[in-house]
């Protein structure tokens, strides 16, 4: 079953609002995520720390202070500290080989077929990495890896409008984070990313399986 234009626009909606009623806690975990990400080995564990911390929040549905939005990120860390060194592998393979592509794309000399391997796979590192925050998402709610990373490629593989919508999101953000050197993501952009990935994964994983992962996270 696809995934309905109703439930993009709401899981906008919702974002905005809990953002707005967790100002501090989402300001608190932004400004967190983005300190942890400065030394590179470990950006991975603190996309885990927000995104689980962000799930907690939004499936609790009250307000948190920044103490408690500060736990919750250690704890997401904690528990996610495996996971989140490979998910900083993962980034950084994918970053390699967006580099690459770049520099061959741009080289006067290089070959058309050498340009055109290049285009291909900077399209399939771009739709895998589509798939990978999807599977964060789904992880930092409970599910294994390997099901997490299986249960996404199946939602982004059939609704390639939810997946476009979730890349243009996160690129968009990573945007503002670099146009103001760094200052919009620690703001803003981590934890208003985290919680619309969640919000609109765990409707389309709804509307297609018939659960919502971020219930798992409510008795947290």
């Amino acid at each position: 079953m696809g995934v309905s234009p109703a439930s993009l626009d709401r899981s906008f909606r919702e974002s905005i609002r809990s953002g707005y009623n967790n100002a501090v806690a989402f300001l608190t975990l932004s400004l967190l995520g983005a300190l942890a990400t400065v030394p590179v080995a470990t950006v991975g564990h603190a996309v885990f720390g927000v995104t689980y911390a962000v799930g907690v929040i939004l499936a609790r549905g009250t307000p948190h202070t920044a103490r408690e939005a500060a736990g919750l990120f250690a704890e997401g860390v904690r528990r996610n500290a495996a996971t989140g060194a490979l998910l900083t592998a993962a980034i950084a393979v994918a970053g390699a080989v967006l580099a690459g592509n770049v520099l061959v794309i741009t080289s006067p000399s290089a070959a058309v077929a050498l340009v055109a391997l290049a285009v291909v796979s900077t399209a399939l590192i771009a739709a895998g990495l589509v798939v990978l925050v999807v599977a964060v998402a789904l992880v930092a709610c409970g599910q294994s890896v390997r099901a997490g990373v299986r249960d996404a490629a199946v939602l982004v593989a059939s609704n390639p409008g939810y997946a476009l919508v979730i890349g243009l999101v996160v690129a968009s953000l990573l945007a503002l984070g670099a146009l103001t050197l760094g200052v919009g993501w620690a703001v803003v952009g981590f934890s208003f990313t985290a919680g619309f990935v969640l919000l609109a994964t765990a409707h389309a994983y709804e509307e297609r399986a018939g659960e919502n992962p971020l219930e798992a996270l409510a008795g947290e």
